[in-house]
């Protein structure tokens, strides 16, 4: 039996199976956690979704993937007709990759013309969330991104994908301070990569951050150890 507490969190959680070794069987198990814990957001690669919004039909959870995922280095017109094809195929909430290589080479120009462009064929009803990969930035960066983030229009700012490295408090603290020194207040911060405990969520949610991207596993051993308590 769920906690109250538990199923309060849980609508802050992305539960997710978006490594590429996951098979139909695990999408199958991701979409079953995500019913029993009433996650907010279930997250799949790109070629599940039609599975996932099946699986996830009447549900109070959404269905999510990633464009651009992981690497953020596709062109602009992939990264286009990546989002057009998920939300014909019926994703909710879409994760965007930012081009990271261009963005650490200064050219900023060129990231804020691709979220632009991106965002342009999402429409308004669908959550739009742009990772800018914090543990390969450094502090003014992490600032910089945030500004081109707040600029697109997206409703968060996510730190990373998880497979660059773990998010860490002080990342989504920084979010946080431009976050504020902008007058954002309509964005919101979703931190993920190496989220394990309650505690993980804790220390980032004191530093102002609200959504969690976490794996199933993981997930799903948190929800059980809040619901104990």
């Amino acid at each position: 039996m769920t906690g109250s507490a538990a199923l309060e969190l849980a609508r802050r959680i992305d539960i997710s199976c978006v490594r590429a070794q996951h098979r139909q069987d695990d999408i199958k198990d991701l979409a079953k956690h995500a019913r029993i814990w009433s996650c907010i957001n279930a997250h799949v690669l790109p070629a599940w979704v039609p599975l996932l919004r099946d699986l996830l039909g009447g549900s109070e959870t959404l269905v999510g993937s990633p464009i651009g995922f992981p690497s953020g280095g596709t062109s602009i017109p992939i990264k286009v007709a990546e989002a057009h094809q998920l939300v014909n195929d019926g994703a909710e909430e879409l994760d965007i990759v930012m081009n990271i290589g261009r963005f650490l080479d200064g050219d900023h120009r060129y990231v804020a013309r691709e979220l632009r462009d991106v965002l342009h064929v999402i429409p308004k009803e669908i959550v739009t969330k742009v990772i800018i990969e914090t543990s390969l930035l450094n502090t003014p960066e992490i600032r910089k991104a945030t500004q081109l983030v707040v600029e697109s229009g997206a409703a968060f700012v996510k730190t990373g994908t998880g497979w660059a490295g773990p998010v860490s408090p002080q990342s989504v603290e920084t979010i946080a301070s431009e976050l504020d020194a902008l007058a954002a207040k309509n964005v919101q911060i979703k931190a993920a990569g190496g989220i394990r405990t309650p505690a993980d969520i804790a220390a980032l949610s004191a530093v102002g951050a609200t959504r969690f991207g976490i794996g199933l596993t993981a997930a799903v051993s948190i929800l059980e150890d809040v619901s104990k308590n």
